[in-house]
């Protein structure tokens, strides 16, 4: 149980890597735009669709708004950690009755999960604002993706990502317009020990449970002697959403990590990334990049999970809060 917490990591001292001055003056539309384009799910989909389209498009999360694309019909964002969070008061509710309701999630429209959902407020950005105003939303709020507003109309023209955040950093750094060369020892960040992990002997919807107690998208699955041997992701969540019958048998009987694992596809088992102290925060950058992941775990040299660095980490490194900003944003 040494590893069974979660690490959280914030720079106080950094003020040698304060480049406010830079993405302040850079605008949002140097930021690429999403790989997968504008993916979206309506309001009235269900459970089930909404699943199946944030898999098919490779994502942790959608907007959820209709086709006319405007602000005021903006309901909110629909990530797999909410549903992560429903099958398991489905789980719940089997063990306190005995029974599963059908297939719940294809009769459950969206909606009905966004009142409670994880990434609030919604702080949308206007076409004017700056690539500093987004870092600090995102870093604050660990926001997957936030619109863009037209100043005039109120339409969403666009979503800024993490994905495309992470590329603008690394633009600036291969122009060497910022130098982030310096390694996560010199930062502190691998000084925390504690990191949310599962066993794989462990039931698989203790992961999950795992990730909706610690707020995080994915845990490293480790064996006896606490070495990573995997990773387990919200976004395996499909997989239970997508067959009653496997869900069913996962709250019936006793289904571990690792048998979970073996039954997907070599192609869908979730990969693990992991660095040591000594990474630098371009090497980072370009991980994540590279694996299209947010989530990078350190490792000590027995390949035991020592610490986790995301994208909020990073953000916190690079820029500072300037005085009176939300009232500003606002």
């Amino acid at each position: 149980a040494e590893y069974m917490g979660v690490a959280y990591f914030f720079v106080d001292d950094m003020s040698n890597l304060n480049l406010n001055h830079i993405f302040s003056g850079t605008p949002l539309s140097a930021i690429p735009p999403p790989v997968n384009g504008l993916v979206l799910i309506d309001p009235d989909a269900t459970v089930s669709q909404a699943i199946k389209t944030l898999h098919g498009a490779l994502i942790h999360s959608a907007p959820v708004v209709p086709p006319s694309l405007h602000l005021a019909d903006f309901i909110g964002v629909m990530d797999v950690a909410r549903v992560t969070e429903f099958v398991l008061a489905q789980q719940k509710k089997f063990h306190q009755d005995g029974t599963l309701v059908g297939d719940v999630f294809a009769t459950t429209p969206v909606r009905k999960l966004l009142p409670t959902a994880r990434f609030e407020p919604m702080t949308p950005m206007k076409t004017n604002n700056t690539v500093l105003d987004v870092m600090l939303v995102m870093g604050k709020y660990q926001c997957p993706r936030i619109p863009v507003v037209d100043v005039d109309s109120t339409k969403i023209t666009g979503f800024i990502t993490q994905s495309g955040m992470l590329e603008q950093i690394m633009k600036l750094c291969q122009e060497g317009v910022v130098d982030l060369s310096i390694p996560l020892r010199d930062l502190d960040l691998s000084v925390h020990t504690r990191v949310a992990a599962v066993n794989q002997h462990e039931p698989v919807l203790n992961g999950f449970r795992l990730m909706a107690t610690n707020w995080t998208n994915a845990v490293p699955v480790v064996n006896e002697y606490f070495e990573i041997i995997g990773a387990l992701s919200s976004c395996d969540i499909h997989h239970l959403v997508a067959s009653p019958e496997l869900f069913a048998r996962t709250c019936q009987s006793y289904l571990s990590v690792s048998e979970f694992m073996k039954m997907l596809d070599h192609s869908e088992v979730q990969k693990y990334v992991t660095c040591k102290s000594d990474t630098t925060l371009a090497g980072i950058i370009d991980l994540m990049l590279k694996n299209r992941t947010h989530c990078i775990y350190i490792v000590d040299v027995n390949n035991r999970p020592s610490g986790v660095v995301g994208l909020d980490d990073i953000i916190s490194v690079l820029v500072t809060e300037p005085e009176n900003f939300w009232n500003v944003l606002e």
